[in-house]
């Protein structure tokens, strides 16, 4: 009996837990107040003097994220941020401190699940005690958090909660995977909170769930 051949099945993709963010050929300037667009020439003029011999070339300006962006020819470094930093602060005579310029970044989105919700004093675990808690983790300096932890129950009846952290990271999530996130494995931590000696808090299995674009400027 002839039996039709069955296709072989299509291989599985892997998940992509990363999604486009802003262009990094870009510095983001934050500014108070903003400049007129007519003003935008002289902001690109002033930055490419500012470069002098870098091989850096800012090509335009424009408004973006509540502020103004420089579109530059390709990534550019922490040196030639300040540079161009220096020279917008001459240029609008801006006091020092009233310019910020970074480099676009994405975040990343990491869980650490099955944390005691409740410490041994009987008060819930808050955001202030993952923070205390995650600066003692020994790769702690891998990752800079973009916004304070959240802390939620698991259920009405338990008594574990989950914590989700939002990281600076590039699109590549190359931070998450440094921090233990993604393919690489990470052998669990264990750290206990404050007030609760018997409680074994962040068993740090750190999952990436998603990376997305983070708009505005965030100082590196």
């Amino acid at each position: 009996m002839h039996q039709a051949s069955v296709p072989p099945a299509a291989p599985k993709q892997k998940i992509k837990s990363t999604v486009s963010g802003p262009s990094r050929q870009q510095i983001l300037i934050k500014i108070n107040p903003l400049p007129s667009s007519l003003q935008f020439p002289a902001l690109v003029g002033t930055a490419n003097q500012s470069l002098g011999k870098s091989d850096l070339r800012v090509d335009s300006c424009h408004f973006a994220y509540g502020g103004i962006s420089l579109l530059t020819s390709h990534v550019a470094s922490q040196g030639e941020i300040d540079l161009v930093k220096a020279g917008v602060t001459r240029l609008l005579s801006l006091t020092e401190g009233g310019v910020e310029a970074a480099l676009p970044h994405s975040w990343s989105y990491l869980k650490v699940v099955d944390v005691p919700f409740f410490k041994a004093d009987g008060q819930q675990v808050t955001a202030d005690d993952v923070w205390a808690v995650t600066g003692k983790f020994h790769m702690a300096s891998l990752f800079t958090l973009a916004n304070s932890p959240w802390v939620m129950c698991n259920s009405h009846c338990a008594n574990t909660a989950t914590v989700w952290f939002d990281i600076l990271d590039l699109q590549s999530g190359t931070t998450a995977n440094a921090a233990g996130a993604g393919d690489i494995p990470l052998m669990p931590v264990t750290l206990r909170l404050p007030n609760a000696p018997n409680v074994l808090v962040l068993i740090l299995w750190l999952v990436i769930v998603y990376t997305y674009p983070a708009a505005g400027v965030t100082s590196q």
